[in-house]
């Protein structure tokens, strides 16, 4: 079906809002949204130095696995965190997504399942992934967390996105990684493969928390090789 998936994103995103306007708009006015007791909604606000902000604003639902839904949205300066400004394309970009976890479905490997989806309003593109770990305690301050993530990306709309109706692009990303507690150091091993040409390489990375959710990685991919890639990245990390 050729419809633009802004417009589903859209009435998903008006649907999370209704359902958590207690913790929008307290996200409005650049707070944490209060998370009591059995509360099944939750946002947060976090102002750019531009003068834009993220927002996030979602909902558990009540489900055996943690279920939940929300969207993710990037408010031009200066503008309210209402549906007005959300459904202006000139000011707002964003994403709806939802997301599961649950026991493993490899139970001898890895402790832990997570589903997830997300719809992207600005390039319509759709991906889903699923991610498999464990986790394993190495004394107070350290920990090793086996991971494997399995994900495809569709272009959907061919009316916005050139790409849309060409095969689905997928990927595979195995790491081990090591996380130093407080010091907010991970350093971790991996290599990962995508359906462009079908080659494994090999990545190592060093992540290291500098104040709240900010963060600086620094990534070497086919470390040892002539076609090595040096890379240093700088981001904001929030996870529900």
């Amino acid at each position: 079906m050729k419809r633009n998936i802004s417009g589903v994103a859209k009435l998903v995103a008006a649907s999370v809002l209704a359902a958590s306007i207690a913790a929008a708009s307290q996200a409005a006015r650049g707070q944490d949204a209060p998370t009591p007791a059995g509360s099944p909604t939750f946002g947060n606000r976090t102002e750019l130095p531009d003068g834009s902000a993220a927002v996030s604003v979602g909902r558990r639902l009540p489900t055996e696995w943690d279920t939940r839904i929300g969207f993710d949205a990037n408010l031009a300066p200066r503008e309210p965190l209402d549906l007005p400004a959300l459904q202006d394309k000139r000011n707002t970009t964003g994403a709806v997504w939802g997301s599961m976890t649950g026991p493993s479905v490899a139970p001898l490997i890895y402790d832990k399942t997570e589903i997830g989806a997300r719809l992207d309003q600005n390039d319509d593109n759709g991906r889903i992934a699923a991610v498999m770990s464990r986790t394993v305690p190495l004394g107070d301050e350290l920990s090793l967390t086996l991971r494997d993530e399995y994900a495809v990306t569709q272009s959907l709309s061919p009316g916005h996105n050139p790409n849309a109706g060409a095969a689905a692009a997928w990927s595979i990303d195995r790491s081990v990684r090591l996380s130093l507690g407080a010091t907010g150091t991970t350093l971790s091993a991996g290599t990962a493969t995508t359906s462009e040409n079908g080659e494994w390489h090999n990545r190592l990375t060093a992540e290291q928390q500098i104040a709240g959710p900010l963060t600086v990685s620094t990534s070497v991919t086919d470390p040892g090789s002539g076609s090595s890639i040096k890379s240093i990245t700088a981001g904001f990390k929030h996870t529900w």
